[in-house]
């Protein structure tokens, strides 16, 4: 099997699903809700804007847009997540900071 046999769902942009977030668990079972609503939440900081599409108050995920953007997260922050990531001053835990200096 080829890496072009190994396509993400939905990469033509005109089949593109737009999922509630409270129905994303019908079509995939990861990452559970409250995982989801964690990363909307979050969504300026860890660059899922991108997935995120707004429709008055409904919050939809891209389909498409959220396995580009599990692509993108594991190369740019899974080789040093805590240097990478912005984060809130003052909020790291005590351990990291001392594991730091």
């Amino acid at each position: 099997m080829t890496s072009s046999d190994t396509k993400h769902p939905n990469d033509n942009k005109s089949e593109r699903r737009l999922i509630p977030v409270t129905k994303w668990n019908e079509y995939h079972d990861w990452p559970p809700i409250g995982g989801l609503r964690h990363l909307v939440f979050n969504e300026e900081r860890n660059g899922f804007s991108k997935v995120v599409r707004r429709v008055g108050r409904r919050v939809l995920l891209d389909e498409a847009a959220f396995f580009e953007w599990v692509d993108e997260y594991q190369e740019q922050y899974l080789d040093d997540p805590f240097e990478k990531m912005p984060r809130r001053p003052g909020r790291r835990p005590e351990w990291l900071k001392e594991h730091q200096q």
